[in-house]
């Protein structure tokens, strides 16, 4: 079931969309790999959190891993990565360990990787195990207008360190 915040995100930008269920799996890869969906077209969602407990939603295509590094010179701050409380926490609408896509939908400043703005379709959490959302690159624009891009992931086999 589509998490009621996201669903209430997605109808209040006027945004359509499809929802389809996949076998569940844990992590973005996996679950690309189960729906049939090109990993790079599928959103991994990372919660960071900084020094001053302040949150931060990082966007990035499942084929790739998270760089704090670009994350932290792009935002002049230092993040980690949130624990498993302080996800639950923030999704508390959301099965155990979905992160859905727009931190917007529960007021998390949000950071896009330029690597899903090229893509014609992406898919996405729908705050469960179970379902995916899939968008036109105009509805995902439509709905990350005002979020900062950058350059946040690298392929897995550059550094191993990176998340």
């Amino acid at each position: 079931m589509i998490a009621q915040s996201v669903q209430s995100f997605l109808h209040q930008h006027g945004v359509q969309y499809d929802v389809f269920k996949h076998p569940a799996r844990s992590g973005s890869y996996s679950k690309a790999i189960a729906s049939h969906v090109p990993p790079s077209q599928m959103i991994k969602s990372v919660l960071l959190v900084d020094l001053q407990n302040q949150f931060l939603l990082v966007m990035i295509p499942a084929d790739r891993m998270l760089s704090l590094y670009h994350v932290n010179k792009h935002s002049h701050r230092q993040f980690r990565l949130a624990d498993e409380s302080e996800i639950s926490r923030i999704f508390f609408d959301c099965t155990p360990g979905a992160i859905p896509a727009f931190g917007h939908a529960y007021q998390i400043e949000t950071l896009i990787d330029e690597q899903l703005c090229h893509k014609p379709q992406l898919y996405l959490e729908a705050g469960d195990q179970q379902q995916v959302i899939q968008l036109s690159q105009q509805q995902f624009h439509t709905l990350t207008r005002n979020c900062p891009r950058g350059m946040f992931s690298v392929f897995p086999d550059i550094c191993p360190q990176f998340v």
